[in-house]
């Protein structure tokens, strides 16, 4: 998720009970929702991309643990969507 640290980090927080927000790495973030399902996970990205700051871009990549894939393969299809949703809003 793109923009701003302490934007992220409010509403991860706020929006579960538990949830983090921690940067990832460049201009990424990452935020663990705990007992939140996927539909749940969408409205929060929902709230939040109106708040990002002008000239910021803000795209997410969700993904919801089946329960058995390794932290690494459910990191994998989060990035694979949100590489998928900033290719779609780099064409809009």
């Amino acid at each position: 998720m793109h923009g701003s640290r302490s934007r992220t980090g409010d509403d991860a927080r706020g929006a579960s009970s538990g949830g983090r927000g921690a940067r990832w790495g460049g201009d990424e973030f990452a935020i663990l929702l705990p007992d939140c399902c996927e539909d749940e996970a969408r409205k929060i990205i929902a709230r939040v991309t109106p708040t990002t700051p002008s000239l910021q871009s803000c795209a997410a990549g969700i993904a919801e643990w089946d329960g058995v894939e390794t932290s690494d393969e459910l990191v994998r299809r989060a990035d694979v969507e949100l590489l998928r949703h900033k290719h779609v809003s780099a064409y809009r």
